[in-house]
């Protein structure tokens, strides 16, 4: 093989590659954009979840669904050694 051929077959080998790896690194980077995305029925099955007596639904996420309790959350107040004590 000559030096011409050689250097033909490395660039189209490295442009190849390049190519392969930004596919790829597309298609990840919407999966994860995408697996983020907040629905509507997310957050009602959330609302559902945490109704009760002293308890509603402090946050949600895609992946995640936190319920609160206002009764601990106003002992965890009272606890709290950085606030001052109210006369």
């Amino acid at each position: 093989m000559q030096d011409n051929e050689k250097h033909l077959i490395a660039t189209t080998a490295s442009t190849i590659v390049k190519l392969a790896f930004y596919i790829c690194m597309t298609t990840a980077v919407y999966f994860l954009v995408s697996s983020y995305e907040l629905k509507e029925d997310i957050i009602t099955t959330c609302e559902d979840s945490c109704s009760g007596y002293g308890v509603y639904m402090e946050s949600v996420t895609s992946r995640k669904c936190v319920c609160s309790d206002t009764l601990k959350e106003i002992k965890e107040k009272d606890d709290d050694i950085w606030i001052l004590p109210r006369k």
